[in-house]
């Protein structure tokens, strides 16, 4: 990983309520390590002790390896963007 970095998100500017995890990604030779699992689980407890109700993150369709632990570790799909080729 390059850059972690958690934002709480909020309904107004005094009360968050959630934080959004933007990671930019993993090289190649560091990827299948447990590292990304390890990254996301501090994060979440990080959240949990600043009383956050939810994290959220976005992931590329095409991106299955992250996708796939992103879903082991409790996250659901909420949408989808499209895009047409002109």
């Amino acid at each position: 990983m390059t850059d972690v970095r958690l934002e709480p998100m909020t309904e107004d500017q005094y009360k968050p309520w959630r934080a959004e995890a933007e990671a930019h990604y993993a090289r190649s030779d560091v990827r299948r390590r447990g590292y990304g699992r390890a990254i996301m689980l501090a994060a979440e407890r990080w959240c949990h002790d600043n009383a956050l109700r939810s994290i959220g993150l976005r992931v590329f369709a095409h991106n299955t390896g992250a996708r796939a632990l992103y879903e082991q570790l409790g996250f659901t799909e909420t949408s989808r963007n499209m895009t047409k080729d002109l």
